[in-house]
């Protein structure tokens, strides 16, 4: 859209007029802070996470680098509203086994280690622990 003389001189004008106006300034800085307040808002989720998982690495007392990951994926869930689980496969038993030693130090924390396992399997699992105590993981 091209504009004639007159027209970039009106709306010279029109910007003008607005800057010298208390409320649109008023409307337009109080427009900007929310937009400052909504993107530091953001931000501080996202340190607030980072956070979460540095005390989560913390708790179970394992590092990076003895951790052998061979895959890792999410599983697909009808309800949208719970988080999707994420399976690990792990390079070796020893790392696997590091990892559910380390498990119990998740106490009163939202993630929960477990095995994947069918339904019937799960099911024996839990039989087993009540027959021969917890201490099967």
């Amino acid at each position: 859209m091209v504009l004639t003389s007159q027209q970039r001189s009106d709306v010279r004008d029109v910007i003008k007029d607005s800057f010298n106006d208390e409320r649109f300034l008023s409307t337009l800085a109080q427009c900007v802070a929310d937009l400052v307040i909504e993107k530091l808002d953001v931000k501080i989720d996202a340190l607030l996470l980072k956070t979460d998982d540095l005390q989560t690495n913390d708790k179970m007392q394992l590092k990076s680098s003895d951790i052998h990951i061979e895959n890792c994926y999410r599983i697909p869930i009808k309800d949208t509203n719970k988080i999707r689980p994420v399976v690990v496969n792990f390079s070796t038993l020893s790392t696997r086994d590091l990892v559910f030693r380390s498990k119990t130090r998740l106490k009163g924390s939202p993630i929960i280690i477990n095995e994947d396992l069918t339904q019937s399997n799960y099911k024996l699992l839990n039989t087993c622990k009540t027959m021969f105590g917890h201490s099967l993981d």
